[in-house]
């Protein structure tokens, strides 16, 4: 992309960043904080943490329940504990965020993880797109797409 020079007049503010109507606010921090999610499913400072970023009440459903879990985890502590878990039992090797890809309060993300699952040392790449909704300026719930088996 091309840096474009913008002269402004003496006393001219300069103007600040536009911010959507949708709440999605910006792609590039969004981005941002996203990839260190991908890393960590925790935000590590200076990153915005998962209490700025949900609802207190938001939902996660994933396409089919992880082994000895359930499909949709109900709230944010639900959320952090089921993030907690995939970091606890997995090394990520690489990851890889493309998007956010906005729709009105609605936006997509693609995931790819090159990830060795700790308990059978089996090493497997994950291909993923989350659907998150947003409302009142925080995510209520989030959606993954991925191949089951099934």
């Amino acid at each position: 992309m091309a840096r474009h020079d913008v002269r402004r007049s003496p006393g001219q503010e300069r103007q600040r960043p536009h911010r959507r109507p949708d709440g999605l606010g910006d792609r590039q921090g969004l981005r941002a904080t996203l990839t260190a999610r991908a890393w960590n499913r925790d935000l590590p400072a200076p990153f915005p943490n998962l209490d700025e970023l949900y609802a207190k009440n938001a939902e996660r459903v994933e396409a089919a329940p992880p082994p000895g879990s359930e499909r949709t985890a109900k709230g944010l502590d639900a959320i952090k504990a089921k993030g907690k878990g995939w970091t606890e039992s997995h090394v990520v090797h690489r990851a890889e965020v493309n998007g956010p890809f906005p729709n009105e309060n609605r936006f997509a993300v693609r995931f790819i993880f090159d990830v060795t699952d700790k308990p059978s040392g089996k090493r497997t790449t994950m291909d993923e797109v989350g659907l998150f909704t947003i409302e009142n300026g925080k995510i209520t719930r989030e959606e993954f797409f991925y191949p089951t088996g099934d």
